[in-house]
């Protein structure tokens, strides 16, 4: 995709980094809450559930599982990217039972191509025909990440990330 079909990807990112360095700030993630070609989130009511979520940790104090899985680090070895996740409540999972999709992955050359996963563990293993050597892993990094369906067993879904930098 090109720098058009990335706009909101990059949008995602900047909200990424605020909620992880400005202390008492959270973000809820509303991948699949709405129209795919509309950044605004059709079923507000979940939207506000998962912001209340925050509100809850955030202003109240209370211990309450707010978000999904977030990128924590990656390893590379052997044509594969084993994926690891912080906070887990219990085990990764596919939202939708299907194969865990909406992941890329690239080589030094930085040219992303869908990637299969696999979950082993608390890890998304990753692996393409198209790229023997991963260097890089994008998750949800289009516009509209329609096939994007990682959570845990909170089910809440994951945060996008890319691991490359412009």
């Amino acid at each position: 995709a090109g720098a058009a079909g990335i706009k909101w990807a990059k949008l995602r990112d900047a909200q990424s980094a605020v909620a992880d360095h400005v202390p008492q700030t959270g973000l809820a993630v509303t991948l699949g809450l709405g129209d795919p070609e509309n950044i605004h989130p059709e079923r507000k009511m979940e939207v506000g559930e998962r912001l209340a979520l925050w509100a809850k940790k955030i202003a109240y104090g209370k211990d309450v599982v707010c978000q999904g899985p977030v990128f924590d680090s990656v390893k590379y070895s052997g044509g594969e990217a084993m994926v690891s996740f912080r906070p887990l409540t219990g085990g990764l999972k596919s939202a939708d039972q299907k194969e865990v999709g909406g992941f890329t992955v690239a080589g030094a050359d930085k040219q992303f191509k869908p990637a299969q996963g696999r979950l082993e563990k608390d890890q998304v293993v990753l692996k393409s025909a198209e790229v023997p050597n991963p260097a890089f892993v994008r998750y949800a990094w289009c516009n509209r990440p329609a096939d994007a369906n990682l959570t845990d067993e909170s089910n809440l879904p994951a945060r996008p990330f890319r691991t490359d930098t412009d």
